[in-house]
């Protein structure tokens, strides 16, 4: 089981994951240089401390802002966003149709990526949900919904056609 695999499909991974690469307690045993990459956890954390909040803010266009330099995170994007501009401690995606389906043909799950982008908000995201709105916009999380169901309304299986003249 790979790490981002425990981060789509668990909840308390996610969440640990995700607080472990911020710098906070975690005791998750993943290898360091998922959450480091491979510069090591000392220069990771002088580049942290250097830059006040992390988190990924996802807007009403579909863009996602990821403000972070950790690979994982990186890496989970990449499963369901396009990356359009990778800076150091920042990713500039787009949430696309064609990614999302991917992913959803690898089985995850919409639910598996709202629940990632909603465990690693920014701060100021976060504060949008104190004020009554979603950390995920209500489109983009309607229209996530209708690819996994668009995707989910037919199904193919094997079968075996049997002709014979009368």
């Amino acid at each position: 089981v790979t790490p981002a695999a425990l981060a789509m499909f668990r909840k308390d991974a996610s969440a640990a994951l995700s607080r472990s690469i911020t710098g906070t307690a975690c005791n998750l045993e993943l290898p360091h240089h998922l959450y480091y990459g491979r510069q090591g956890p000392s220069k990771a954390r002088e580049s942290e401390e250097s830059t006040e909040e992390h988190g990924i803010i996802v807007e009403t266009n579909f863009k996602v802002y990821a403000y972070t330099s950790s690979p994982l995170h990186i890496r989970l994007l990449k499963l369901f966003c396009t990356i359009a501009i990778q800076l150091p401690n920042m990713v500039v995606a787009h949430l696309s149709a064609e990614r999302t389906l991917r992913a959803l043909k690898q089985g995850i799950l919409v639910d598996n990526i709202l629940r990632f982008l909603e465990s690693t908000a920014h701060p100021r995201a976060l504060r949008r949900q104190e004020e009554g709105a979603t950390i995920v916009p209500e489109n983009v999380r309607s229209q996530l919904e209708v690819w996994e169901s668009n995707r989910a309304r037919t199904k193919s299986q094997p079968a075996v056609l049997y002709e014979w003249d009368r």
